[in-house]
């Protein structure tokens, strides 16, 4: 591993970039980065919530969700139009050096990117209702029940308006 600074002029070296798990809604973003009014609602049950290279035995997992109305999400972020466009005009250079790089999973909305990323207005919203909740590794489940109840009137209702940014021409 390498790492140095000379006033701003980086270089990273690794032989290797070892990643287990990038979670859902997140990611490694490796170059010139810009991302602008990301925004990630979520709501999850999880009976057990998460195991990862682990043994579970004779265990009851229940979710009970019975919510009138559930995971109401109003997107009311203030000043949305507004994209920075102010950038450093000193000229940088960066190098990244990586023989390999591995990654064992990639959640819902997770991103490896290399190069020049420019993403603008990401948005996820989800609702996950798990009886084991996440496994990761190796695990062992032996003798388990996950029961799940999510009898809701009105379920994971979302308001989000997309017109506050239209498409760059």
């Amino acid at each position: 591993m390498k790492i140095s600074d000379d006033d701003l002029d980086l270089e990273i070296e690794y032989a290797t970039l070892n990643v287990n798990s990038v979670q859902m809604n997140s990611g490694i973003f490796i170059g010139n980065n810009q991302s602008h009014h990301w925004r990630s609602y979520i709501k999850i049950n999880n009976g057990f919530g998460t195991m990862r290279s682990s043994i579970l035995s004779h265990s009851l997992n229940i979710v009970v969700d019975n919510d009138v109305v559930d995971t109401v999400i109003t997107d009311t972020s203030e000043n949305q139009d507004v994209i920075p466009t102010k950038k450093d005009t000193t000229a940088h250079t960066t190098t990244l050096k990586l023989d390999n790089i591995n990654t064992n999973s990639l959640h819902q909305n997770a991103t490896l990117s290399i190069g020049e990323n420019n993403q603008r207005d990401w948005r996820t919203h989800n609702k996950y209702n798990n009886g084991l909740g996440i496994l990761t590794g190796s695990n062992k489940v032996d003798q388990s029940t996950s029961m799940i109840e999510d009898n809701d009137k009105i379920d994971t209702v979302i308001s989000d308006d997309r017109s506050h940014h239209p498409a760059p021409a």
